[in-house]
């Protein structure tokens, strides 16, 4: 039987005679011609003899992200793969069930022009915002229905990622904005990955929205660029369940700086932190002034960079596994008293202490376009020898 909205119901069995009745019909130009077409293509259409939801479910397999070969400080901001909605021009009832189906909905896309075309579809499934600003048309604004339908995510608490990406503060500004909740009430609790990078020459405040969030589940978070907060201190309690922090922030303007009293809580507070990244600002120039000492039992892999002192201060008062799996160390102006007393000292006990190198180890320099550098791995590990080396 054909509906007030001119389809026939769902799990139906093709029926000859209604297909007929309907070809008459558009033949003699009785009724709604659009209607009576849709129901024809409908009975005609294999596919709608399968339950919508599973319909549904198959759309959303066909959302596949981009391939990224970017490094993996941007590989958080890949779209989605060209042609991924092209199912939607298939037929009217492949749109109509996609259009109701919120898992296809939960990625706007990486860019604001996709933002405006997906925001608007209904559902309360968990949603995963991504933004790549240098790929985004500067023609697109991030505007009030954008922001209203962030909000809304925000009160639903519906939102699972926020990656964003910006060479405009403005726009990046305005983003956290909307996701900063307007009361007290620590919204934002299912978001599990926050990853920020600011590359605008304006600085971007990002305390309250630290302040207003509960961040009960975050695992992710890694903050970059031009960012800036009035106070660290509400980060230890907001989160417990990191196991990947990086900060590598460059302001641009002296802004209240990370403590290394601010920093253990954090690393205290987050005892499953597997990755701990920190960069410039990101590191803390007052350890030589703290008697507090942070241990890391879960760590595999730590990253530091900065002023040679800084840097080995807190090294000192960061207590590793015996083993990681990696550690970076890059120090900005080190001299040979530096390296000589404390750098080779230091790398002379981690692998002395680390069992997985005995009779393995071996040190290599290499030169690239005049900088010169030290790699330290194992004999069975090492897969490429450097072509260029140097005394």
């Amino acid at each position: 039987m054909l509906t007030q909205s001119g389809h026939y119901s769902m799990g139906r069995e093709i029926n000859i005679d209604s297909i007929r009745a309907l070809e008459k019909q558009i033949k003699g130009g009785e009724g709604d011609m659009i209607k009576l077409k849709r129901a024809r293509n409908s009975l005609l259409n294999i596919s709608t003899r399968v339950p919508p939801e599973i319909l549904g479910y198959i759309f959303s397999w066909n959302l596949v992200r981009e391939a990224d070969h970017s490094p993996m400080s941007l590989s958080h901001f890949a779209g989605l793969q060209k042609g991924s909605y092209n199912f939607l021009l298939v037929c009217h009832h492949w749109f109509e069930v996609a259009s109701y189906t919120p898992e296809i909905w939960s990625f706007w896309g990486n860019t604001l022009q996709g933002w405006k075309k997906r925001h608007g579809h209904p559902g309360a499934a968990p949603i995963d915002l991504v933004l790549d600003g240098y790929k985004s048309s500067p023609a697109v604004p991030f505007d009030e229905s954008l922001q209203g339908a962030i909000r809304n995510h925000v009160i639903q608490g519906t939102i699972r990622q926020v990656h964003l990406s910006s060479e405009s503060s403005h726009t990046l500004a305005s983003v956290i904005s909307s996701l900063t909740p307007d009361d007290e009430e620590y919204r934002n609790e299912n978001i599990e990955s926050i990853v920020w990078l600011n590359g605008g020459y304006s600085p971007v405040e990002v305390s309250n929205f630290f302040a207003r969030s509960r961040l009960s589940r975050l695992r992710l978070l890694d903050l970059s660029g031009n960012l800036w907060s009035s106070s660290w201190d509400c980060l230890a309690p907001r989160t417990t369940l990191l196991t990947a922090l990086s900060l590598n922030i460059s302001t641009s303007q002296p802004t209240p700086t990370l403590t290394t009293s601010q920093l253990f809580s954090i690393l205290t507070s987050n005892s499953n932190l597997r990755e701990l990244i920190l960069f410039n600002a990101g590191l803390p120039n007052d350890a030589n002034t703290s008697p507090l000492k942070a241990q890391l039992r879960s760590l595999k892999n730590l990253s530091l960079k900065g002023e040679f002192h800084p840097l080995f201060e807190l090294l000192r008062r960061l207590i590793l596994p015996e083993a990681l799996d990696e550690i970076h160390l890059g120090i900005i102006n080190p001299s040979a008293e530096d390296i000589s007393q404390t750098l080779g000292p230091y790398i002379r006990d981690y692998f002395r202490r680390d069992t997985r190198f005995q009779d393995n180890l071996e040190v290599y320099p290499s030169s690239i376009h005049g900088h010169t550098s030290i790699s330290v791995g194992t004999v069975r590990t090492r897969t490429t020898v450097p072509e260029q080396r140097v005394p």
